[in-house]
């Protein structure tokens, strides 16, 4: 299930907590992780009573149903039919919805391909536990689709693997950043697929430990040496430094005239200025190309 890094902040959110506590925004949460599990956001037949107990809400069943069916910030949109649909939901977890609907090469067979029958057509959730430690993979037509693991889960897989939840976190985000490959996997750093993304984590994890080590072991002011740059402080700083470059190549009171031609070219103080950033660029690449870095 993907969660918008800006869910608690939202100001629908933040009503709802005023109006009915943090435990009706835990509780909209679990209403949308059993959509997700049960593929079901719409046509729900739904009552105050009903809801409060989907979402394992204790307080006013009736204050809690206001709240989320309240029109100006609406947590549900009612249907013609007087059923109930999760209000955002096909918008915000389109890219899972479009794996069920499209399986492994799109869902669509050949057109020479004889009909799939009836029986074997139908959606299905393979018996595997849906724990940190069990890979959520779904059936479309009979073709396999990985299906990424919530956020939830990578942090209790980091916590029972002895890494931090909340660095955890941050790969997370870093790995839902990249996308994902046709079959629904992440994409590494490489470009390839993360089919382990437990290994993944736990390396990663590994690299980040050992930099903050280095870090902590470094230049005190005993004659140590300084500690090693991580990979991120280390591609911030190219990044810098090339912006600077493009900065002041397209400073046209920087250039001058290439006498005989129409052409203009850096005056001898600023090409001097660029000569450095690169070289400093060439070196800081040297440096991170050196540094192993999980995918």
């Amino acid at each position: 299930m993907k969660i918008d890094p800006g869910f608690v902040s939202h100001w629908k959110t933040q009503m709802l907590v005023a109006r009915c506590g943090a435990e009706a925004a835990l509780g909209l949460l679990r209403l949308w992780g059993n959509a997700q599990i049960s593929r079901e956001w719409s046509g729900l037949r739904l009552s105050p009573r009903k809801l409060a107990s989907m979402m394992g809400y204790n307080g006013d069943a009736d204050e809690l149903w206001r709240a989320m069916t309240d029109k100006d910030a609406a947590w549900l949109d009612e249907q013609e039919d007087g059923s109930w649909e999760l209000h955002g939901f096909v918008e915000h977890q389109k890219q899972v919805i479009k794996l069920w609907a499209n399986g492994k090469k799109g869902g669509r067979p050949p057109k020479e391909a004889p009909p799939t029958p009836p029986e074997e057509n139908k959606e299905h959730t393979l018996a595997r536990p849906l724990t940190p430690f069990g890979n959520q993979v779904v059936s479309f037509q009979n073709q396999m689709v990985f299906q990424t693991p919530s956020l939830e889960d990578v942090k209790q897989a980091a916590f029972m693997m002895g890494a931090n939840p909340e660095r955890a976190e941050i790969w997370f985000h870093e790995m839902e950043g990249r996308g994902h490959t046709t079959d629904g996997y992440w994409i590494g750093k490489d470009g390839h697929a993360v089919r382990n993304w437990r290994s993944a984590l736990k390396a990663w994890d590994g690299k980040w430990v050992a930099n903050e080590t280095a870090k902590h072991n470094g230049k005190n002011g005993h004659g140590n040496p300084k500690p090693a740059e991580g990979v991120w402080h280390l591609e911030k700083r190219i990044e810098a430094a090339q912006k600077e470059i493009d900065r002041i190549s397209g400073n046209p009171s920087n250039k001058e005239p290439v006498p005989g031609t129409f052409d203009r070219r850096l005056k001898a103080e600023p090409m001097a200025k660029v000569k450095a950033l690169k070289a400093s660029i060439s070196e800081m690449r040297q440096r991170l190309a050196g540094v192993e870095v999980a995918a």
